[in-house]
């Protein structure tokens, strides 16, 4: 009868293999912080880069996954349908990107922007209709009130300065993509740190 592992044990193995990739993590934090100055330094460049980047993904996928439908179809598995369609559409998405880079950059940052102006619309919206729902029970709504309003102007205000200043938008996003980048390997190069410590390296 096999004996089971206790979780203690098990955590204790994976927290020991993650301290001895302490090397790596150091690098993927440096990496991650070098993109993140680079892309405050060069924001249009690095949205530019981050679109050519997604496009030769999506044409690698597209091309795999075109592959994977063609062989499910010879052997008559389900689905194989679905993933010549992912792949015809990865395909021609990538294709598109390779193509015309500069026009894939604005597409894919005024896209970016308005996911970006919807969520904050209805979110500001929910924050108003919650405020009256509770302004008896509660005090100070006016400032759930005023968050939402807040929220809604800057849901309206995206998609006219998308449009009106298409470059502004795409500076914005590099510097959105710079800033994360810097979080992140700020946050990967703090761990790295910690895992060397316990490593006794």
């Amino acid at each position: 009868m096999t004996e089971a592992v206790a979780p203690e044990a098990t955590g204790a193995e994976e927290e020991k293999t993650l301290a001895g990739n302490w090397k790596w993590l150091l690098l993927d934090g440096a990496l991650m912080v070098l993109v993140g100055v680079i892309a405050l330094f060069a924001p249009i460049s690095a949205v530019y880069a981050m679109t050519i980047v997604w496009g030769a993904f999506a044409f690698v996928d597209g091309v795999f996954s075109i592959a994977a439908g063609i062989g499910r179809a010879r052997k008559r598995e389900e689905h194989w349908v679905a993933m010549l369609l992912r792949g015809a559409l990865g395909l021609m998405a990538g294709i598109v990107v390779l193509v015309m880079p500069l026009v894939a950059t604005v597409a894919l940052t005024a896209f970016t922007w308005a996911m970006i102006s919807i969520w904050t619309l209805v979110t500001g919206v929910m924050e108003v209709v919650a405020a009256v729902r509770l302004r008896r029970q509660i005090k100070g709504e006016w400032r759930l009130a005023l968050s939402g309003v807040v929220s809604i102007l800057f849901g309206l205000a995206v998609p006219v300065i998308v449009i009106m200043y298409p470059q502004a938008s795409i500076v914005a996003m590099g510097y959105v993509i710079g800033l994360w980048a810097l979080m992140h390997g700020a946050l990967t190069l703090t761990l790295a740190l910690r895992l060397r410590k316990e490593a006794g390296a």
